[in-house]
């Protein structure tokens, strides 16, 4: 049996860790290491996670989808920072490199999370000190071309986790499959994200899932307009996600409670809670400045409150181009009180050593 103090030192971090899985859009409760499920850059908030099947020099959208690597990303380095709720900080930063010899491109780096310091108290309410709490992924990529068209790719990543004085650890692979044609300016992707397991568990407890996740995505440019749309369904293997709301119901005169909506307007809710839609405004030949912005109706609909207008659901951002740098600003509207804000900059080795 835990000690109250014990329970008292885990209550803070773990319920951080709940609240944010809440506000990846995800039901909670049946999975560790959630922060997996964060968005690892500010393209990637600004468009909702919608974009999956687009392959370009961006080495981010190649954590969420390892057969987007190609030899652009040769020597890329990218670092991103996203500022949540309550202090709390995530990011990710990694390298490219393409191997010749090989046909392939590989990406190493690290995403993380850091909840800050907390305070340590007795069963007595006196405070005792502080403790820290935050979790980490290292992960290695490597993605090669088929074809013209078809290129796949995987993530291997160790995972730790650390509350306080307990530890997890968890080890876990994305494996996925593109099919890009650029004379059409369109990608198709599958993406089978977060297959593993926990290694270790916090403190003997049985072990829990993994946030895994199956998605499918699709990106297209208009061929005369610098607009490109994007979307991408997940959470696939769950296919269920709506639940039970009681603002939705209404008290027959006997007291049972019935849905007020149709089966048809049930189904559709449910089916577009799947899907997170994005766009993007491209200016310049090498695309030196990018407007876009995205919905999910998942957020949209768990997230808000009734009565109340927000922009919960909605993302924004915008990126350009300064000499060798390409600098993103990110912004996810997650709930009223306010969402993410993501920052992002990156870099590529080789344009300095042509200068």
């Amino acid at each position: 049996m835990l000690s109250y103090m014990t329970k008292l030192r885990l209550i803070l971090p773990l319920s951080i860790c709940l609240f944010l899985t809440h506000l990846s859009a995800q039901n909670g409760g049946r999975y560790t290491f959630a922060f997996l499920k964060q968005s690892p850059s500010a393209r990637a908030t600004g468009l909702n996670q919608s974009q999956i099947a687009l392959k370009s020099d961006d080495l981010a959208l190649a954590y969420n989808n390892p057969s987007l690597l190609n030899p652009l990303m040769h020597n890329g380095l990218d670092f991103n920072q996203n500022f949540l709720l309550g202090k709390i900080k995530s990011g990710l930063a990694s390298y490219g490199y393409h191997v010749e010899k090989v046909k392939m491109t590989f990406q190493a780096g690290v995403q993380y999370i850091n909840y800050g310091e907390f305070k340590e108290a007795d069963e007595y309410g006196n405070q005792i000190g502080t403790f820290k709490a935050n979790e980490y992924a290292v992960f290695v990529g490597a993605g090669r071309q088929l074809n013209e068209r078809f290129s796949i790719g995987a993530n291997l990543k160790f995972i730790q986790s650390r509350l306080e004085t307990y530890t997890s650890t968890g080890l876990a692979v994305d494996l996925s499959g593109s099919y890009i044609n650029p004379e059409k300016f369109f990608g198709a992707s599958v993406v089978l994200k977060n297959i593993g397991a926990q290694l270790k568990t916090y403190y003997g407890e049985a072990r829990s899932n993994l946030p895994y996740d199956l998605q499918i995505g699709i990106s297209k440019k208009l061929p005369r307009a610098p607009f490109r749309f994007s979307v991408v369904a997940h959470d696939l293997l769950q296919w269920q996600l709506r639940y039970d709301n009681p603002l939705e119901n209404e008290t027959s005169l006997l007291g049972e409670e019935t849905n007020t909506k149709s089966a048809f307007s049930l189904a559709m809710d449910n089916v577009f809670r799947h899907l997170n839609f994005g766009g993007e405004i491209v200016l310049g030949k090498t695309e030196n400045f990018r407007a876009r912005f995205g919905y999910s109706h998942q957020v949209r609909r768990e997230m808000s409150l009734q009565n109340i207008r927000s922009l919960a659901g909605f993302s924004f951002g915008a990126g350009f181009k300064v000499s060798r740098f390409r600098i993103d600003y990110g912004i996810g509207r997650q709930h009223i009180a306010g969402g993410m804000n993501h920052l992002s900059i990156s870099t590529n080795f080789g344009s300095f050593k042509r200068s």
